[in-house]
């Protein structure tokens, strides 16, 4: 019981990091490195903790997980030099595919892709309907 406790707290901090780091995104377009620390930590812990009790049949091979956050890094990367992806974008998404191994990550390509359309798409809709008209500025 106690190991899903810490397993679940692990989880739920990289979760936490995840919606710290989109408010910080929306405010001021800026995602903070500690975020990304943070992710990996909690992943560091929760993977020492399953190794340590004994379930290590939880995750697949350390390696694999470093090869799977490599490659996410790598592919991130190259968009931001084409700048179609922000640096702080490339670190968080590296640090979210350390908790996946090999074969998680074409479903972590897909759903981000997914995620990214549809926010993609309703930018535009917003750009164009233009729901909140522009403050007026006093002089």
């Amino acid at each position: 019981m106690l190991l899903l406790v810490l397993f679940l707290a692990c989880i739920f901090g990289a979760i936490g990091a995840g919606f710290l780091a989109s408010a910080s995104d929306f405010k001021g377009m800026t995602i903070p490195n500690s975020y990304s620390v943070i992710i990996i930590a909690s992943f560091a812990l929760c993977y020492t903790l399953m190794w340590v009790f004994g379930r290590d049949d939880i995750f697949g091979p350390l390696l694999a997980h470093l090869i799977s956050a490599l490659f996410i890094f790598i592919l991130t990367a190259s968009l931001f030099t084409l700048k179609i992806m922000g640096g702080g974008d490339s670190k968080l998404a590296s640090a979210y595919a350390f908790w996946l191994s090999l074969p998680g990550l074409i479903p972590f390509l897909f759903y981000t892709t997914l995620a990214g359309g549809v926010l993609g798409i309703i930018a535009l809709g917003l750009k164009k309907w233009k729901p909140v008209k522009n403050a007026q500025t006093s002089s």
